[in-house]
């Protein structure tokens, strides 16, 4: 069976992303930061689990897999195959701990309320950890998951709460709110809970500065999907055809036991291509501009507006309209 490998966790579906893969062509030499995993996973009984995401989650960012009201995004993801053989791309060396997420690979999205997860433990019941070397694959053996009794809660976190809503102000239901530190870059650091039906939402996270965007559908490249949902907290009008905005996006700056409320996010309709271009060559037509002149294809990346810190609205401390209560 062949394996398709997954390394980007984004929004609220898995990607398949062959970023890193894609870079190290046959024969090439492979990049002195990055290395292989193989091995075995199999449940306590010791019966292989065939079918299953294992994520990898970075040890020194914290506990796996669940930080209260939000989830932490792996640094990345294989498929199990028959058998319960675990053989991952290239990803950067480091030490991780390992989770298993068992279900079909066509299954996209975070983990639901009710769904099984597992984690691995040493002889002494704490996170395995598993070392990545630079240049080597490390055959880890067989690995036996279980369901850990209970997550670990953060003991220093602050909280962001409010709802997802569509462009006439009803809530958005089934969303998630991806935090990220880096909004160029497509994978989040935590992800939350899917929305409820009035489109609330509540996260947990370590203090520091996030930016927070709001994501239902995305295509398998991790592209908006046209005619789908997504926002970015401080953009409040209607997004170009990859999700670019000339708006500044707007960020908080978490204090330890803070409570930023009414944190709200509205979702626009991502454009479709084909009609988003139509509508500029009537408005070309209108103002008699040659058509010639259009571009074939409309921007697909990210508009960013200026110097980050300069022209971002914050959220510090209540200096805005959200502060801590």
């Amino acid at each position: 069976m062949t394996m398709k490998r997954i390394f980007y966790f984004v929004s609220v579906f898995m990607l398949m992303c062959c970023s890193v893969q894609d870079a190290i062509a046959e024969g090439d030499a492979v990049p002195a930061d990055l290395g292989k995993v193989k091995g075995k996973i199999v449940d306590v009984a010791g019966a292989p689990l065939s079918k299953g995401f294992v994520s990898f989650f970075d040890s020194n960012k914290g506990d796996p897999m669940d930080f209260g009201a939000s989830k932490r995004s792996p640094a990345m993801i294989a498929f199990l195959q028959e058998g319960g053989v675990l053989e991952t791309d290239w990803f950067p060396a480091g030490s991780y701990y390992l989770g298993v997420l068992p279900r079909e690979r066509w299954v996209g999205g975070p983990p639901k309320e009710n769904e099984k997860r597992y984690s691995a433990f040493d002889a002494e019941g704490k996170y395995l950890v598993v070392v990545v070397k630079a240049g080597e694959t490390i055959d880890v053996g067989t690995i036996s998951v279980k369901e850990p009794e209970k997550f670990p809660e953060l003991t220093m976190f602050f909280t962001v709460a409010g709802r997802i809503i569509d462009e006439e102000g009803r809530g958005v239901q089934n969303a998630v709110v991806v935090v990220k530190q880096d909004l160029d870059n497509p994978k989040g650091l935590f992800i939350s809970k899917e929305t409820d039906l009035t489109g609330k939402y509540e996260l947990k996270i370590p203090p520091g500065k996030y930016f927070f965007v709001a994501r239902k559908e995305l295509t398998v490249a991790g592209r908006p999907k046209p005619g789908g949902l997504m926002g970015t907290l401080g953009h409040n009008k209607p997004i170009g055809v990859g999700g670019e905005s000339d708006e500044p996006a707007s960020y908080i700056v978490g204090l330890a036991g803070h409570s930023y409320e009414h944190v709200d996010i509205t979702m626009f309709k991502v454009p479709i291509p084909e009609v988003r271009r139509a509508e500029v060559e009537a408005k070309v037509k209108a103002k008699k501009i040659d058509k010639d002149s259009l571009p074939d294809t409309l921007p697909l990346k990210r508009k960013r507006s200026g110097n980050v810190e300069e022209s971002e609205q914050s959220y510090k401390g209540g200096e805005q309209n959200v502060g801590p209560k």
